[in-house]
C-alpha cells in the first residue's frame, strides 16, 4: 500500500487510521453484545430456578409449569445460539487466550448438544427444513434430553453456575467481555 510518497502515506494513514476506528467499533459492539448475553443466561436461569422452588412450583397449574419451563429453556438456547453466531461474527476480538475455549464452547459443544439445530428447527421456525414439517413433541423432548441431558440444574449450573468461580458459559462470557474492555478500554466508551 505504502509506495514512499507522500500522496502514498496519507493514504495509508488514513487506511491504517480507518482500519482502527472499525476494530474499536467492532470491539465496542462484542463488549455490548457479551454483556447483553450475559444478562439474558444470568436472567433466564436466576428466574427458572425461581419457578423451581417449592413456593412457586406448588402453587401453579400442571399447564403453567409446562408453559414456563418451555418459555425459559427456548429463551436459553435462543441465548446460547447467539453466542454461537457471536463467535463466528466476532472471534478475531476474542483474545488469544481465551479464543480456544471460546471455539470448543460456543461452537463444537453447542454443536453437539444440538443447540443451533434446536433453535434452527423448533425455536427459530414452525418447519424443519429437511422435512418441511413440524417436528412432533415426542422428537422436541428427545432433541431436549439430548441438549440438557439428565439433570436440569446440572445443565442450568453448566451455563450459570451459582458459585462463580467455577467454570460455566456465563464465567466464559464474562472474561472475554472483560479482557476485551480492559485490553481495549471500551469501558469508558
Amino acid at each position: 500500500m505504502y509506495d514512499g510518497s507522500v500522496k502514498s502515506a496519507e493514504i495509508a494513514f488514513v487506511y491504517y487510521y480507518v482500519m482502527a476506528i472499525q476494530m474499536s467499533q467492532q470491539e465496542l459492539a462484542a463488549v455490548r453484545l457479551l454483556n447483553d448475553l450475559v444478562g439474558d443466561l444470568i436472567g433466564a436461569t436466576g428466574s427458572f430456578r425461581v419457578y423451581q422452588t417449592n413456593y412457586f412450583n406448588s402453587r401453579l397449574t400442571p399447564e403453567n409449569k409446562s408453559l414456563l419451563r418451555r418459555m425459559h429453556i427456548f429463551y436459553i438456547l435462543l441465548s446460547l445460539a447467539k453466542l454461537n453466531e457471536f463467535y463466528k461474527k466476532y472471534n478475531r476480538c476474542i483474545p488469544p487466550h481465551l479464543r480456544e475455549a471460546a471455539k470448543r464452547l460456543f461452537q463444537r459443544e453447542f454443536e453437539t448438544r444440538g443447540i443451533i439445530n434446536f433453535r434452527n428447527a423448533v425455536v427459530g421456525h414452525l418447519h424443519e427444513k429437511r422435512t418441511k414439517r413440524p417436528l412432533e413433541t415426542a422428537d422436541i423432548e428427545d432433541r431436549l434430553n439430548k441438549i440438557i441431558g439428565p439433570d436440569l440444574d446440572d445443565f442450568l449450573s453448566w451455563i450459570n453456575n451459582r458459585n462463580s468461580s467455577k467454570d460455566s458459559v456465563v464465567v466464559l462470557c464474562k472474561k472475554i467481555r472483560d479482557t476485551i474492555s480492559t485490553d481495549h478500554d471500551t469501558a469508558n466508551s
